[in-house]
Order: C-alpha cells, then sequence, then structure tokens
C-alpha cells in the first residue's frame, strides 16, 4: 500500500487486565483467552486484511485500501464481538483498541511509514486505555 500510494489503517489491540486474568485463572487460561481473542477478532476481517501478535497480549491489524471511518467500525466490531461472551469455559474480557490511517503513503519519506503509523495507533490504543479501558480511539 506504500508503493500504491493508497490508503492504509492500523489497529492496535490490546487485552484488558490481561495480567490479571493470568494471575486470578493461571497462564493455560491466559493462552486460551489470546487464542479466543485471536480466533473471534480474525472472524471481523477481510482476506487483504494481515493480524499478527505484536507481543504479549498486543496484536496489530492492517487493513489495506481503508479510510478512518471503516478502520474504526471494523475496531467497534471487534471491541463489541469481544465484548460479548461466548465461551462460558473462559473468564469474560474485554479489549482496547487504537486506529490510525495513512492516507496517501509517501515511500520518499524518512524512516519506515508502517512503523509511524504503528507508534500512532499505539498512541490512540493508550487514549482507549486512559479512558476507562473497552473503547475504540483514533
Amino acid at each position: 500500500t506504500v508503493r500504491s500510494r493508497r490508503a492504509l489503517a492500523v489497529i492496535t489491540s490490546d487485552i484488558d487486565f490481561f495480567k490479571k486474568i493470568n494471575d486470578k485463572y493461571g497462564h493455560h487460561t491466559g493462552d486460551l483467552v489470546i487464542k479466543d481473542f485471536t480466533d473471534r477478532a480474525s472472524r471481523e476481517l477481510r482476506l487483504p486484511d494481515s493480524f499478527a501478535r505484536f507481543g504479549g497480549e498486543e496484536f496489530v491489524i492492517l487493513l489495506p485500501e481503508t479510510g478512518l471511518a471503516e478502520a474504526c467500525q471494523v475496531a467497534e466490531r471487534i471491541r463489541c464481538e469481544i465484548e460479548k461472551r461466548r465461551n462460558k469455559d473462559l473468564p469474560a474480557y474485554t479489549v482496547s483498541l487504537g486506529v490510525a490511517v495513512m492516507q496517501k503513503p509517501d515511500s520518499e519519506q524518512l524512516g519506515n511509514p508502517v512503523e509511524a503509523l504503528i507508534a500512532v495507533a499505539d498512541a490512540a490504543l493508550y487514549r482507549a486505555k486512559e479512558g476507562g479501558r473497552n473503547r475504540v480511539e483514533s
């Protein structure tokens, strides 16, 4: 998308209070929560989208050719899906998400534009956490 200079959206997400889940229910249950999140969140994505674990309980989603409004809708769908407690064998949990969009990536700019975009989405994610968690910020 950087090469084609088309919009690229990034969603960063973090399972809320994940350490408390590990501490209360154990690491095996924490691993099952991560698996549950990845299964359910990935069902909200399109084929060209990319979903990856970024570390711990944080994930990054790349949405090629996606503007801010649509990316926020995707993030909100994921948030709502996770908020619905489906697997009764797991503790209820929520997720916070940050969204950022690069409208016309410039391959000539210094540095890695995708890394910069992830940093902007990560800042939005931390605003979501500071704003009470279980929310989407852009």
